[in-house]
């Protein structure tokens, strides 16, 4: 028991005080090692053995690990200041943080000399090394251990239970790394440490390390290449993505804007529809389509792969509301070329007004602007057609499944795109009928929006993006009682956040 008391004691006494990782004993003691291990695979004996590289492996995943130490996704970010601390050393490993902040993402941030640690809820979410031993020592790690894979004549090595956990750990480690270059935008950097890590699923894996999915490295190392600008290796790992049953309908769309960039447009469609014959059910690979075909005024050779996904699966309420939301896509696509035919009939009408003391021209002028409103006319009544068909569409969507909450944002987010285009042609309009035809219109799609959120909010309750558009909604129809009562709600749920983090 005194020992424990002295333990305790130590720790109060020095950790406030103790700043920065204490590891750089450790440091020098690898920089070493690697020079010596630089020295060996120089030696034409020595680089035949595969001890030599094994070895190597090791030491650059040390490398890697050292400014990382009793790290682990989900400890108790409260016990960082006593890492590293026991009975015999009183100088714990990390010790006070140089700097603790928030991040962008309402992380924590704990910043030290050579790492900062991000902390989520009280617990380690994630880290980034800052100061490493050596640059790309996971690369070199990743090199040096497939060297030795290949030296392993007696096919022993590879399948050595500690080899297969450090590979296993390498590939988790170059993947984490992959991620972080990617979101730092150095996307070749991703690709290359990604590839890595697929590159050591080949080699022999624990039982309990066959839950990783391959598809989804694929998929990643796709979306990676597409980003660092290699088209060809883009093609080739979404494709095996795809293969492997991983995110379909996004591969799809990947892969046809990677022929789109290319100029090749007539594979894009080609693959996409191919894609539509064989996954039905991937409505993503379905918008594709619409959005290639409704410019081009196609959208029933795109809406046929969605009647096809329908008929094998009826009761499926997805795509019902998928339905509906291509619908509202040739809406929207169709509201913008009517509001423009408006504005240039409205442009004409005026220029003839101007030149009304010259009869021929101020006639010339009519007639172009009637042939305008006669196509802004047309397009209405097609207009009219499709937002009917939304409404209906979503509707058939509800009745299969009414607790379908996406439905409901994406049927709100409609009605404010259909209002905000009426309000921003009417608002200006300086005749009155003019005015309050499309205000009215205007007002009569915020009601609709706010009633979709309002039936959300029953299903999820409290969710701040959705009470802030109610908010907003409830204003601009100047229904201020439920505007108040909403702010009340926003107000209150900010307190208890609050007051949960201060805890």
């Amino acid at each position: 028991m005194k020992r424990v008391f002295v333990l305790l004691f130590t720790v109060l006494l020095f950790v406030p005080t103790i700043n920065g990782q204490n590891n750089d004993a450790l440091i020098q003691s690898i920089r070493s090692k690697i020079k010596r291990s630089d020295k060996a695979i120089q030696n034409p004996k020595k680089s035949q053995k595969l001890s030599t590289w094994d070895k190597r492996g090791r030491i650059f995943l040390d490398a890697y690990e050292v400014n990382i130490k009793y790290l682990a996704p989900g400890i108790a970010a409260a016990t960082i200041p006593f890492l590293g601390l026991t009975e015999n050393n009183t100088v714990p490993y990390y010790g006070k943080p140089k700097k603790r902040y928030k991040d962008d993402d309402g992380r924590e941030v704990w910043e030290y000399d050579k790492v900062k640690i991000y902390v989520k809820n009280g617990v380690v979410d994630s880290w980034e090394i800052t100061k490493p031993v050596v640059e790309d020592a996971l690369i070199k790690a990743y090199q040096a251990f497939t060297k030795a894979m290949e030296l392993d004549t007696k096919d022993k090595y590879k399948h050595k239970k500690s080899t297969i956990k450090r590979i296993a750990k390498l590939r988790e480690y170059l993947k984490n790394e992959a991620i972080n270059y990617y979101f730092a935008k150095n996307y070749k950097k991703a690709l290359q440490y990604l590839e890595a890590s697929i590159d050591l699923f080949k080699y022999p894996r624990a039982k309990e390390d066959t839950t990783a999915n391959i598809g989804a490295y694929y998929y990643y190392a796709g979306i990676f290449a597409y980003s660092a600008g290699d088209k060809e290796k883009a093609k080739k790992y979404l494709k095996a993505a795809i293969d492997n049953n991983y995110e379909i309908g996004t591969c799809y769309q990947y892969l046809a804007q990677v022929y789109y960039e290319e100029g090749d447009s007539t594979t894009a469609v080609k693959l996409l529809e191919e894609g539509a014959q064989k996954y039905p059910q991937e409505v993503k690979i379905i918008y594709s389509l619409i959005d290639y075909y409704s410019p081009r005024g196609m959208t029933d050779k795109a809406l046929e792969y969605l009647d096809k996904a329908l008929k094998l699966s009826p009761d499926l309420a997805v795509l019902y509301f998928v339905k509906g939301d291509a619908y509202a896509k040739i809406y929207l696509n169709l509201q913008k070329e009517y509001f423009k035919n408006l504005k240039i009939a409205d442009s004409l009408r005026k220029a003839a007004f101007r030149a009304r003391n010259n009869e021929k021209v101020s006639d010339s002028l009519k007639q172009v602007q009637k042939k305008y409103e006669q196509k802004a006319q047309k397009l209405k009544t097609q207009m009219d057609k499709y937002y009917a068909l939304v409404e209906e569409w979503y509707k058939k969507g509800f009745e299969k499944n009414p607790n379908y909450t996406n439905a409901y944002l994406m049927l709100a987010d409609f009605y404010i795109k259909v209002a905000n285009a009426n309000y921003a042609y009417g608002q200006p309009q300086r005749k009155q009928e003019i005015y309050d035809k499309y205000m009215g219109i205007y007002k009569d799609n915020l009601q609709k929006a706010v009633s979709q959120y309002e039936k959300y909010d029953k299903i999820k309750p409290n969710d701040p993006d959705v009470l802030n558009q109610m908010r907003i909604i409830y204003y601009k129809l100047k229904q201020y009682d439920k505007a108040n009562a909403i702010k009340a709600r926003i107000e209150k749920l900010k307190t208890k956040t609050q007051s949960e983090n201060q805890k």
